[in-house]
């Protein structure tokens, strides 16, 4: 078998997670078998909650239960199901005896006839307030053995973590993987949905010594110790020298402790005037996130003493963590050693009083409130639709409201449809098909290649040879890449397109050319593949006659257009405003995937049904909220901006008396936060930095789509200096700063701009 078919074949001695389980009971005689019966089980139900995952949005599982929690959170429908999913088939291994979930006041005790030597802890669903945004989410779970004879007691519930058997969790993303860890090393297993088994894929997993990434919510920073500040500080305007380090932070503890892991550097957790005792809890998210860590070669620690030597004295309780690689972790301890501030937080004794005492009185409001709640979800939610709204069918109805329509928007809406399914079927299994690799190659962007080879649909097939070298191209981007060329082509509605992976205008060859020009970044956020974020990538169509987008006569999707050129796309046909723009859009590849489309005529959202292939109206007329909670930028970057940046993100974080704090997140792939921002409103920025003084993004596939949609929506898109829509550009590749989100928001930015003239 050659290279490729070994790539795309059939792997015939495949290590699944069963099998390697089952391998390592054989180096323990004495060993029972129960553990590998309790893995087994927690595997059915991980694999049950990918499939509820992926399809939430279409079974209506995003929004609220109508409970609360213990920990005082909304239960969205989605953590309710996968709490039942995780209990009942735990539960029917046999091997356990109790249970805490962060779901359930109390423990969880298994029926005599059931009952094992194992307790399991576990938070169902982490991260679950991102599920709507479609962002990496995940399980969380750790495994301790029950010593103490008959009932379980306070005893056996309460042990630290350096007495877990096991511990792990299973993350949703882009693709869905199980870290695992029994005490002998760290090993990664990714889900091929094909087969429905976890594969071995990141085998012997150890942290680097050193990273390059922080994670913490910058948001809270006014609540930061002195030591704590200093440090972030230090990272984002480092010493002559030395290297600042980049940020990210998702606001899901797995996806960013699952990035920690592969890529290296912190993650930071500290105590906040909300929480002085921190908000994580102790066992089911800190210790056995902890325990990996270790296994794998870093450091977790509460800043006074390593996270797995504690022991709690409440199956809920509320611990600090910081974590990640040893030289990072051991940097961060030098700065507490330096100021002494071990309470990490400054509050005073009787806040920490009042706030404990609160947090008793609405528990117990809660357990009284929750007898009045239906705990069972309806099943309604698993019924079948019969008529459904799909993105065919909706731009088919559009279509029919105009006779003059020839449908060539409608036939290249249904091409790119393809290509996203294409494409969303490689991203669940990159990791399977060793797609996560380089290609060896370099795209025209500096993003790395020696050489790439792409099929330019001309009169002959061309080979393209770039020489530049810098970052580098996963494969997966080439194939994306090469499923948008030929899916494009193949509509016969385009004359050309832009890539942001092709030096030049792709042209069509005359006997499939069309009335439309395509402009694309395949894979944005590639980067992030091997994390399994959230990626996705936007497409943007231009008219190739003059006409205002904003009349609703002349602009729809469903017009006939004519070139501003005649035969083959050239540089002038691309070079339009983007509100010469007839469409945007972009395919966000996350828990679930989605495409948001608009035409000119508002947002919508269409989620991927992966059991009959077709995508579902689940987010009509998406607006953007007026102003939202979040503002999303690389802090890390913080010394290159400008005074006016800095200075409003500053208010953002110390804000005047009387006004709210603004949380923190940054995906670090632009859909993805985005799509968080559309959803829930905020502000998303992408300043200059050193390295590309005119802004890093590119204005024709990333700027100007992205801006396009979020003015349909209702919000704003600047560069700063004028409205991004108006900018006409120079070149295919050019580059642009961008700030979009809510109105308000966004408002409130260009005053500290004009500040600075």
């Amino acid at each position: 078998m050659n290279e490729t078919s070994n790539t795309y074949g059939i792997e015939t001695n495949a290590m699944t997670l069963q099998r390697f389980v089952l391998h390592e009971q054989r180096k323990h005689p004495s060993a029972s078998g129960d553990l590998t019966h309790l893995l087994t089980s927690l595997l059915t139900a991980f694999k049950a909650i990918t499939s509820s995952v992926r399809k939430a949005g279409l079974a209506r599982l995003y929004g609220i239960a109508g409970n609360t929690n213990v920990q005082g959170e909304e239960v969205k429908k989605l953590d309710v199901l996968s709490n039942e999913l995780m209990i009942n088939m735990i539960r029917s291994s046999y091997t356990s005896c109790a249970m805490v979930s962060e779901e359930n006041d109390d423990v969880i005790e298994v029926d005599e006839g059931k009952q094992g030597k194992y307790i399991v802890t576990f938070d169902p669903l982490d991260g679950s307030s991102n599920i709507d945004c479609l962002v990496s989410i995940g399980t969380i779970f750790g495994i301790w053995k029950k010593h103490t004879d008959g009932p379980v007691t306070k005893a056996d519930l309460l042990q630290s973590g350096r007495a877990m058997v096991a511990a792990g969790y299973c993350l949703y993303g882009s693709a869905t993987m199980v870290v695992l860890s029994t005490g002998r090393g760290v090993n990664g297993f990714m889900l091929d949905p094909s087969i429905g088994e976890f594969i071995l894929t990141n085998p012997k997993m150890k942290m680097p010594e050193k990273g390059k990434y922080y994670s913490i919510n910058e948001g809270y920073a006014k609540h930061w110790p002195k030591a704590l500040t200093e440090y972030v500080h230090s990272r984002k305007f480092p010493e002559p020298g030395k290297k600042g380090m980049a940020q990210r932070y998702v606001g899901s503890m797995v996806a960013d402790v699952h990035r920690t892991l592969l890529n290296g550097g912190i993650f930071l957790y500290p105590a906040t005037a909300d929480a002085p005792k921190g908000k994580l809890r102790y066992l089911y998210e800190c210790a056995p996130m902890a325990f990996l860590i270790e296994q794998a070669g870093g450091i977790a620690t509460t800043g006074e003493r390593p996270v797995l030597d504690h022991v709690p004295t409440d199956i809920h309780e509320r611990g600090i963590i910081y974590l990640g690689s040893k030289l990072d972790v051991e940097e961060l301890l030098s700065y507490f050693e330096k100021y002494k501030d071990l309470m990490l937080v400054e509050v005073n004794l009787f806040f920490i009083f009042f706030s404990s005492k609160l947090e008793l009185f609405f528990t117990s409001f809660r357990k009284w409130i929750g007898k009045f709640s239906e705990k069972k979800m309806s099943r309604e939610a698993y019924g079948i639709e019969t008529d459904s709204m799909t993105l065919q069918r909706f731009v088919l109805a559009e279509q029919r409201r105009y006779p003059k329509a020839t449908g060539d928007l409608t036939h290249l809406l249904t091409s790119l449809l393809t290509a996203f399914k294409a494409i969303s079927s490689a991203v669940r299994k990159a990791g399977l098909a060793n797609l996560y690799g380089i290609a060896g190659n370099i795209n025209v962007q500096g993003e790395e290649v020696s050489f790439i080879v792409v099929k330019k649909i001309t009169y002959a097939q061309q080979l393209i040879i770039v020489m530049t070298v810098s970052f580098k191209v996963k494969k997966l981007d080439v194939l994306s890449n090469e499923l948008m060329i030929n899916m494009i082509t193949s509509s016969y509605a385009c004359s050309g397109m832009v890539s942001e992976e092709n030096e030049q205008i792709i042209e069509v060859e005359d006997a499939k050319r069309g009335k439309y020009v395509v402009t694309f970044d395949p894979l944005d956020g590639s980067s992030n593949i091997d994390c399994l974020v959230s990626i996705g990538y936007h497409i943007s169509l231009f008219l190739f006659d003059e006409m205002d987008i904003y009349n609703a006569e002349k602009c729809t999707i469903f017009g006939i257009w004519r070139k501003i050129t005649e035969g083959p796309a050239t540089k002038d046909d691309f070079m339009q405003p983007g509100k010469a723009m007839v469409a945007a859009g972009y395919c966000l590849y996350g828990s679930a995937t989605i495409v948001v489309l608009s035409t000119g005529h508002g947002v919508n959202g269409f989620m991927l049904d992966p059991s009959i292939g077709e995508f579902i109206l689940t987010h009509p007329k998406m607006r953007v909220p007026e102003k939202g909670k979040i503002y999303s930028i690389n802090e890390g970057y913080a010394r290159y901006w400008s005074k006016g940046l800095s200075e409003y993100v500053r208010t953002r974080k110390f804000p005047e008396a009387g006004k709210k704090v603004m949380g923190h997140r940054y995906v670090g792939s632009m859909v993805a936060d985005i799509h968080r921002t559309i959803l829930n409103g905020g502000i998303f920025l992408y300043s200059p930095t050193k390295d590309a003084p005119t802004g890093k993004l590119r204005l024709l596939y990333e700027c100007a789509p992205m801006a396009f949609i979020v003015e349909q929506a209702g919000g704003i898109a600047t560069n700063g200096k004028k409205r991004i829509l108006d900018v006409v550009p120079e070149d295919i590749h050019q580059r642009s700063t961008l700030y979009l989100g809510s109105k308000k928001d966004v408002e409130e930015l260009l005053t500290f701009f004009a500040k600075d003239q």
